[in-house]
């Protein structure tokens, strides 16, 4: 809420500063483009962690959903060993 730069319902806190929010949400296939809900997801992510720093706040949607457990598991786990 904070660093929205609304009030925070609290008598002392402390607040992280971000110097961006990254927001990766869910996004359904593109048969126009010959792309899988997989692929896509792929870019979103490359996209993510080119967007990102440091001191970003990352939030992700739905990783994985589509697509065989183990490779959603795998590009979780690259995904963190990479931010």
């Amino acid at each position: 809420l904070a660093n929205c730069g609304l009030m925070v319902p609290a008598a002392s806190a402390a607040v992280p500063w971000y110097d961006g929010i990254v927001l990766r949400n869910f996004s359904g296939d593109s048969p126009l483009e010959g792309k899988s809900s997989f692929a896509l997801e792929c870019d979103d992510v490359i996209a993510v962690l080119r967007e990102a720093s440091c001191a970003s706040l990352v939030l992700l949607d739905e990783l994985g959903k589509g697509t065989e457990a183990d490779a959603g598991i795998a590009e979780g786990t690259v995904l963190l060993q990479e931010l």
